[in-house]
């Protein structure tokens, strides 16, 4: 009786081990498959930017290839470069967001890290900011996204630019009043295109005030 049990003992030690060993292996093949889907998840995001800036990061490209093809830039080619890069770097960052939700002063740190940049260009810059609670990060996309194509579209020309935005609870109103060095071809409102909301926008001579609205 006593060797029955002693036996038994040892069956259930090798068992024992023989399950610490499937177990081990178990936990590698999970680890290789979590860094696997790891991979294709960080790939399927990459290729989810591509897609959504496709054409922001083909223009940096550009602009990047341009200058290096100068031996001496000007510092105005090397700060559009950061203008665009600083709103390539912010729209992904509100695109890779999880949450449905953010911050409404994220949406003003978009913006101002834009401005920020244009000073490098010698722009005159001002931002008046009244952002409270928070906003859906697909409203924040909507409203950066025009602030950067309107600025896109008076790069070569604008000397100053004045921000005002205010957040109050998923209602955003976004004011953009722009001075150029020359006069500013009426024809630009033609391009200027706000489908999520409303829409205001009137040409001055040098000067141009754009208004819009998400309610």
């Amino acid at each position: 009786m006593k060797k029955n049990f002693n036996q038994e003992i040892m069956e259930l030690k090798e068992l024992q081990e023989r399950l610490e060993t499937e177990n081990e292996k178990l936990r590698t093949v999970l680890e290789k498959k979590s860094l696997f889907f790891r991979e294709m998840e960080k790939r399927s995001l990459y290729k989810y930017l591509e897609q959504k800036l496709d054409v922001h990061i083909e223009k940096l490209e550009r602009l990047l290839e341009e200058t290096e093809a100068i031996p001496e830039p000007s510092g105005k080619s090397l700060a559009r470069i950061c203008v665009l890069g600083a709103f390539i770097k912010r729209y992904a960052n509100l695109l890779l967001e999880k949450k449905e939700c953010v911050s409404s002063i994220e949406l003003e740190y978009c913006i101002r890290e834009v401005m920020d940049c244009l000073k490098m260009m010698n722009v005159q810059t001002y931002l008046d900011s009244s952002c409270d609670g928070e906003i859906s990060v697909k409203n924040a996309l909507k409203i950066f996204s025009f602030y950067g194509q309107v600025t896109e579209y008076v790069i070569e020309e604008i000397s100053a630019v004045f921000v005002h935005v205010v957040c109050r609870k998923e209602k955003i109103q976004l004011r953009l009043q722009i001075g150029c060095t020359n006069m500013i071809n009426p024809k630009l409102i033609e391009k200027i295109v706000f489908d999520c909301g409303t829409l205001q926008c009137e040409i001055y001579d040098e000067d141009m005030i754009i208004d819009v609205a998400i309610t």
